[in-house]
């Protein structure tokens, strides 16, 4: 950005030096079209990067706007912006009402329009019997990346250097055409924005959401949402399944995304150690261990169906505390652990220990892993008064509330487009999972009865079945957005993830070489 700034101001100082100069050569008007090109862009660029929310036109880095006698508006899109259901935006409720700002000249349109630097006199480059001579700027074309905004961009601007006589005729006397290559990103600005609640599948009930954060809804078509009141509140929560029981401004968190797709798994490994193991947990049935000492608790080797009760576990009542030298051994790395079967609902606890390394629960079984056993679900499910939760080395068994720490993820599944039993259920009540981080883009969530915890979820299919779900989305100490907490622990920035949520897209770096057409 700070490139662009230099390239804008420098290219502005050149004309305003050329203008001084008042040289008379054809050179210097070529000199002053390539110039007046460059700042034009730089202005034009500036625009949709405007930092004020209430100026944001972002979004058109989304939107191709090619000069085209055939096509409606002649391809300028850009000047079509109002209740256009061709715009196609991924951020469909996207305000375009801001439209393009004044051409300086009222029966023109900005940038498609010569645009002149200046319009007083005392600023004319020069003025004498034949005319004035002045710089103008326009856009002659810009290719999008794609609907979501990111991806290499390409302008096309024109610098002209026209003298007007005093009959107000046009004579060119340079031009020159700049095309540049723009990297254009989209991220979640800030913690607003942020999908703390993602799915595609929304079956929203009478959510409540604590903290900053948005709902955010995967839709595969933005048909309900070009009627007039197609981004109402009360639209958004019809499609959501949504209710305002516990919270009269839900509507107001949930934001539609067009054929956006979850974040993959892999964004919770950074340094990966899986356990040599496969566990499962259920004080119900599917035990294993001796007739006369039954465990809950079990393991078996990847290639082995046959299960047995683990060694290093710590059994107190009805806790079963697993320390973190029983899972993946020697490794200070994050721990993943696969687990093929969950049923807990007599009272019984899963405590992890995660305060030295995070722990991330794969609901499935690893590559290459012989089939489960009978009895094996290949989700989690957990009654009002079970929990799991992730607790510190040598303290009791206090939870210690580190959602970033605790995440239950698994990337197969059927991607369910209902409610109905499918692979990779997470079902949960009370505050059987008090804290922790969700993803399950093929999987989902439901709710057995209402629902407490801390954390984010992103599902193929979130099921609330009539419950409520509160949602909190802070850090329980410093009172930070949990998108900052786990952002830093699981290292997003460098793996180039920029967040899930409302997206704010900016024109960043340059991806190749400017090239200038001069006649």
């Amino acid at each position: 950005m700070l490139g662009l700034v230099l390239s804008a101001g420098a290219s502005a100082l050149l004309i305003n030096q050329l203008y001084a100069k008042r040289l008379s050569s054809s050179e210097s008007y070529q000199q002053i079209s390539e110039a007046a090109a460059l700042n034009g862009f730089n202005r034009i660029l500036a625009l949709l990067n405007n930092p004020d929310k209430d100026q944001y036109r972002g979004f058109l880095f989304t939107i191709d706007n090619q000069e085209n006698t055939s096509a409606a508006n002649n391809g300028l899109t850009w000047l079509n912006l109002q209740d256009n259901p061709e715009l196609n935006l991924e951020e469909i409720c996207t305000d375009t009402s801001i439209g393009m700002p004044d051409h300086p000249i009222a029966s023109r349109s900005w940038p498609t329009n010569e645009i002149p630097f200046h319009t007083s006199d005392r600023k004319l480059f020069r003025e004498d019997s034949q005319g004035k001579i002045q710089a103008f700027y326009r856009m002659r074309g810009y290719s999008s990346p794609s609907k979501t905004g990111v991806g290499e961009g390409v302008f096309e601007v024109e610098g002209v250097v026209k003298r007007i006589n005093n009959s107000g005729e046009e004579q060119m006397l340079a031009r020159t055409l700049l095309t540049r290559s723009l990297y254009v990103n989209g991220s979640v600005s800030n913690e607003n924005d942020w999908g703390v609640l993602t799915a595609q599948y929304l079956d929203l009930g009478p959510a409540q959401i604590v903290g900053p954060g948005s709902i955010l809804h995967l839709v595969q078509t933005n048909q309900p949402y070009l009627r007039t009141d197609g981004c109402s509140s009360d639209t958004l929560l019809t499609e959501a399944r949504g209710q305002t029981d516990n919270d009269n401004q839900l509507g107001l968190r949930i934001w539609p995304v067009l054929n956006r797709t979850l974040p993959p798994s892999n964004l919770y490994a950074i340094r990966p150690k899986i356990d040599e193991h496969i566990w499962s947990f259920d004080d119900t049935k599917n035990q294993c261990g001796p007739r006369r000492n039954r465990s809950s608790i079990c393991i078996r080797d990847k290639t082995d169906s046959r299960r047995r009760a683990p060694m290093d576990v710590i059994r107190e009542g009805n806790s079963v505390r697993i320390p973190a030298t029983a899972i993946c051994p020697g490794h200070s790395g994050d721990c993943h652990i696969y687990v093929e079967h969950i049923n807990l609902q007599k009272n019984s606890r899963l405590l992890i220990e995660n305060d030295s390394r995070p722990v991330v629960l794969h609901m499935e079984l690893p590559q290459g892993a012989s089939p489960s056993p009978s009895g094996m679900s290949g989700g989690i499910q957990l009654g009002n008064n079970a929990q799991i939760c992730g607790v510190n080395t040598g303290s009791d068994d206090s939870c210690n509330n580190r959602p970033e720490r605790l995440v239950i993820t698994a990337s197969s599944g059927d991607s369910p487009q209902n409610c109905q039993p499918s692979q990779q259920q997470l079902k949960i009540q009370g505050v059987s999972l008090p804290s922790a981080m969700v993803s399950l883009p093929r999987g989902s969530v439901h709710l057995t009865g209402d629902t407490q915890l801390r954390g984010m979820i992103w599902s193929h299919a979130f099921c609330a079945n009539g419950h409520q779900l509160k949602l909190t989305t802070t850090d329980i100490g410093s009172n930070q957005h949990l998108s900052m907490q786990a952002g830093e622990l699981w290292e997003w920035k460098n793996s180039g993830f920029t967040g899930i949520g409302r997206t704010i897209n900016r024109g960043i770096l340059g991806t190749g070489i400017d090239t200038f057409r001069q006649w």
